[in-house]
């Protein structure tokens, strides 16, 4: 082979090499469309089971904001477990 398919060669191998490192902007906006879908469903079952105690017991609006936090608190511990998921990857 001559020194320029060899310079070829080694430029296509670099090439390929930094397409397998990169990610792709879908699989970021996946994972941000899944934490984003976190958050909201932890924080609507919190609403939602606060507003079903409150209705039932009448209780005070405390409780629904108690549950909100409640679920708040469950949507960022879901997340921190998807982050240490993936970066055990």
């Amino acid at each position: 082979m001559t020194q320029e398919t060899q310079d070829l060669k080694a430029k296509i191998d670099k090439v390929k090499q930094q397409q397998k490192t990169t990610q792709s902007p879908a699989v970021g906006f996946g994972v941000a469309m899944a934490i984003m879908m976190d958050m909201v469903c932890c924080l609507a079952v919190g609403l939602g089971l606060g507003l079903v105690i409150q209705r039932l017991f009448h209780t005070s609006a405390l409780v629904i904001a108690s549950f909100g936090i409640l679920g708040g608190i469950a949507g960022l511990f879901s997340v921190v477990q998807m982050g240490l998921h993936r970066g055990n990857k």
